[in-house]
């Protein structure tokens, strides 16, 4: 079904996600539109708090951690290893991404 796979599950789902696919699956959920505003009063803090986790350490700024580059023996101070083709034919960012992905 769709929504094992809906909206943005990388690492987990938050709250407000938890509770739209239970109602999805439930068929307990209503529409609400929000564009104009909260609907019935809701308050903005009805909204969960998004906390992202820290960025891991990237010495050269290619987007690639620095654990991650030392693990596919890649250089920490060349950001242009980015680039590198891969064993797969993929630039090393790509593998890196599908990785993340769980790809």
């Amino acid at each position: 079904m769709v929504h094992y796979h809906a909206d943005a599950t990388r690492p987990q789902r938050d709250s407000l996600d938890q509770q739209l696919v239970r109602e999805v699956r439930t068929r307990t959920g209503a529409l609400t539109d929000v564009q104009g505003g909260y609907p019935h009063g809701t308050s903005r803090d009805a909204w969960p708090l998004l906390k992202p986790d820290p960025a891991p350490a990237d010495a050269d700024h290619d987007g690639l951690p620095d654990a991650w580059e030392t693990a596919h023996k890649l250089n920490l101070k060349d950001a242009a290893d980015r680039a590198k083709v891969g064993p797969g034919g993929y630039p090393m960012l790509e593998v890196y991404l599908a990785e993340l992905a769980g790809k």
